[in-house]
């Protein structure tokens, strides 16, 4: 009865793509030489982001030193509140119908507790209905977010908890339930295996 349901439910949530990419604090990464001045950057109290950044062209073969279609972003994960967290996840969201290629890539920062996330964004666009048909060299900007969480147990992020919670919960309280509602099914399928030995043996008379 309630699996259709949760079908829908989980249907009506997929309206976007999501990237993903999960680190150590500690791991070490390749260092950038020049960086852009003021980044945006990402910590404990402005934890998302949007962004609208024009993707590369389709087809595009990018390089670290090209700025096309490519946003750098600081992972400032030295708040207090943070520090006792290792490991952290960086989540980047954007509309389905904006068909693109994103991808994450961490450098190590100068800054103690500090990343450097480089994400690029590729025009994915089918063409549609010949090859041939004109496309466009700047495609539309695609507005994504872009989310730091540090991860509980190193595995759960901070926003899947309240979920994580919920599910404990109903799980608990099936579990407490199951062997009171079976207990009264089985007294009723006794019940009615009586009924009808009985009925056959009033027949039989």
């Amino acid at each position: 009865m309630f699996l259709p349901l949760i079908l829908l439910y989980s249907a009506v949530l997929v309206v976007c793509n999501t990237e993903i990419v999960n680190f150590a604090i500690n791991s070490q990464f390749t260092a950038l030489s020049t960086l852009p001045n003021n980044l945006p950057t990402l910590r404990f109290g402005a934890e998302k982001h949007n962004f609208l950044l024009p993707p590369a062209p389709l087809g595009s073969s990018l390089d670290i030193d090209s700025g096309l279609g490519r946003l750098f972003v600081k992972l400032d994960c030295n708040d207090a509140t943070w520090s006792t967290f290792e490991k952290f996840t960086l989540r980047i969201s954007w509309p389905a119908n904006y068909p693109s290629d994103f991808s994450i890539e961490l450098f190590d920062s100068q800054e103690e507790r500090a990343k450097i996330a480089c994400i690029t964004v590729i025009d994915a666009g089918i063409l549609t209905p010949h090859p041939a048909v004109h496309i466009s060299k700047y495609p539309l900007p695609v507005p994504f977010d872009v989310i730091l969480e540090p991860l509980y147990f190193g595995v759960v992020p901070k926003s899947v908890c309240p979920v994580a919670a919920s599910l404990l919960f109903i799980i608990a309280v099936a579990a407490f339930l199951a062997p009171k509602v079976h207990g009264e099914l089985e007294a009723l399928a006794l019940e009615a295996r009586k009924d009808i030995m009985l009925g056959s043996i009033h027949r039989r008379r």
